[in-house]
């Protein structure tokens, strides 16, 4: 018996390519400040760290750096960080995969990408199954599109080196179709689960 499946995992998006450095002190000591979740601005932290005037505008430059790579979040009217509360700003999912790491990205390269993932093979194909008919099963299992990125960021970028992240922007998820040969003897929990919500 075959079973026809359909999973929105047919991916088109513009993918960067980012190498990763290691993280000056100045756009650690930032993350750090972010992560407190603090009702103070960001200038009022520092400050109370003793960091000096004269070296706030690195700490300026390292907070628009943050912003303009698509690391933080600021939520505030402002992005000078005397005025910036620091639970204005958050991580995001990019953000949080870099800076986690204690790295700063440095875009090298975009451009589109077609990216078909299998969920039940649990692997990336070159092509996608046609199918014209109403007899299809819904996979819905969620993906997370940046994780799945970097997980097989060396199939989708033909690099050799690993200090590399992928991230995205203009994601457009078609249907991705599948066949699963089976029968009733031999379905097994996953495939369970989908037909049941069907």
């Amino acid at each position: 018996m075959k079973i026809n499946f359909v999973s929105f995992s047919d991916y088109k998006s513009k993918v960067g390519v980012y190498n990763l450095q290691k993280m000056d002190l100045f756009a650690f000591m930032l993350t750090k400040i972010i992560a407190t979740n603090s009702d103070k601005t960001i200038k009022e932290i520092l400050v109370d760290m003793d960091v000096t005037e004269a070296l706030l505008y690195l700490y300026q430059n390292n907070f628009y750096y943050l912003i303009d790579n698509g690391l933080i979040v600021n939520k505030s009217n402002s992005e000078d960080i005397e005025y910036v509360r620091v639970n204005e700003v958050s991580f995001t999912e990019f953000g949080k995969s870099c800076l986690g790491i204690n790295k700063i990205p440095l875009l090298d390269s975009e451009d589109n990408r077609r990216v078909i993932y299998n969920p039940y093979k649990g692997e990336l194909v070159s092509d996608n199954y046609l199918f014209n008919g109403s007899n299809v099963v819904v996979f819905d299992d969620s993906i997370n599109y940046l994780d799945l990125l970097n997980k097989y960021k060396k199939s989708i970028v033909n690099r050799y080196d690993d200090e590399f992240v992928l991230n995205y922007s203009l994601l457009e998820a078609d249907p991705f179709y599948f066949r699963v040969n089976t029968n009733s003897s031999n379905i097994d929990g996953v495939l369970k689960k989908h037909l049941l919500k069907n």
